[in-house]
């Protein structure tokens, strides 16, 4: 990331997606996800009329992740927010999670993991019995794990300010 931007750097789950057919139809399918630093552009609350609230943020991955037909893994080059003439930025991506403790993120990549890719169709995943299921999870995890450290080879960790400014 660019030293000289002023947005605060936090965490956020960088979703990798492949591509699946379907009766033959194309999508894109949730295959993992990967934890990144990123930039903060914005976070905003909404309200819903029960009165709960959700927050999102707007953020910006400095990288881009593909994963590709039999297990091949690629990273794009560093991107940094892009601001039009209206002061808006035009290439972030809205999350529903930030953090700057970078183990937490890591926790709650691997229950987004076993929530959106195993608790769901999945048409990625070879279908296999039961009792191999916990197994197949394990092995799941194991594979992003090795993204995440090709990931934080570009992408140094450490660049998370414990501070963020609050006005």
């Amino acid at each position: 990331m660019v030293d000289e931007l002023k947005y605060p750097k936090v965490y956020a789950l960088l979703e990798m997606k492949e591509k699946a057919w379907y009766r033959g139809v194309s999508f894109n399918e949730i295959s993992g996800y990967l934890v990144s630093p990123c930039y903060l552009v914005s976070e905003s609350i909404n309200y819903n009329s029960d009165g709960e609230s959700k927050k999102t943020y707007e953020v910006v991955f400095p990288r881009d992740v593909a994963t590709v037909c039999n297990n091949l893994f690629s990273i794009s080059k560093a991107d940094e927010p892009q601001i039009n003439f209206d002061n808006e930025c035009v290439n972030s991506l809205k999350v529903d999670f930030v953090t700057l403790d970078y183990e937490e993120a890591i926790k709650v990549r691997d229950e987004k993991i076993k929530e959106k890719v195993f608790g769901n169709v999945n048409f990625i995943l070879p279908t296999e019995p039961i009792e191999t299921y916990a197994d197949r999870q394990r092995k799941y995890i194991e594979k992003i794990e090795i993204y995440q450290q090709r990931l934080n080879k570009h992408e140094n960790i450490e660049q998370v300010k414990k501070k963020v400014k609050v006005r």
